[in-house]
């Protein structure tokens, strides 16, 4: 496969490819981290990225278990950037 230009869009093919090899082997994967992916945007890479959760059965626990909290986590103490969320296969 040749890279993408657009870096998220790599990281997503290649995350995508990942999990796919993952739940084949009957692992259970648990996915942490600041994605930079805006989750209440409506940008195509957020259409993208949650299209690939389902199809990889991966939940936000932070949204799933706390629907209506809206949590303060902050990446770096400096910016408004919230954490993306904990994303984990249930």
């Amino acid at each position: 496969h040749e890279r993408a230009d657009d870096p998220r869009a790599q990281y997503m093919y290649d995350l995508n490819i990942l999990l796919a090899r993952l739940r084949k082997k009957n692992y259970q994967v648990i996915l942490a981290g600041d994605n930079n992916i805006n989750l209440h945007k409506q940008a195509t890479s957020v259409r993208t990225w949650k299209t690939m959760m389902e199809e990889h059965n991966m939940k936000n626990t932070m949204a799933t278990w706390w629907p209506r909290m809206i949590h303060k986590l902050t990446t770096w103490g400096r910016t408004k950037k919230k954490i993306t969320g904990l994303i984990i296969y249930i």
